[in-house]
């Protein structure tokens, strides 16, 4: 539905984000907090696929005292891999803001989602066995129809 209301989801290049990111640690900000519509789709619309592990790598590597941590990461084209590489990055808060609206096979069908209960638990598993402190968010869909 947002993205009816706001438009398609448009990135910014990556040059452009270390920048802004690289005048924000010369300016004293600790944190760094990533958000889009759907971060896990970051540079998809520039790159022609999904470019948003080659950003943090980036930011990983810029020097300073600063931490990330992401918003919207969605759960369809997340993977363990992903996850694994987020335990690399020194910097990022392990924050997770996964919106998993629903865990009903057949309602996740019927909200034309593409990802099921089991990923989802796949997810929390890694996330819980993998890092020691850990906060995780989402957001779940009610009165679905």
């Amino acid at each position: 539905m947002i993205p009816k209301i706001r438009g398609k989801q448009k990135s910014l290049p990556i040059e452009n984000i270390i920048q802004e990111a690289q005048n924000m640690i010369a300016n004293g900000i600790e944190e760094i907090i990533l958000i889009a519509q759907d971060s896990t789709r970051y540079g998809t619309d520039l790159y022609g696929k999904p470019m948003l592990f080659e950003l943090l790598q980036e930011l990983e590597n810029l020097k300073g005292n600063f931490t990330f941590r992401l918003l919207y990461l969605y759960p369809d084209i997340l993977s363990l891999e992903h996850l694994k590489k987020l335990t690399t990055f020194k910097k990022f808060i392990p924050y997770f803001d996964i919106p998993l609206q629903h865990v009903s096979a057949p309602i996740l069908k019927r909200m034309g989602r593409f990802y099921d209960e089991q990923a989802i638990g796949n997810f929390l598993d890694f996330i819980k066995n993998n890092f020691k402190t850990r906060f995780i968010r989402t957001n779940i869909i009610i009165g679905f129809p």
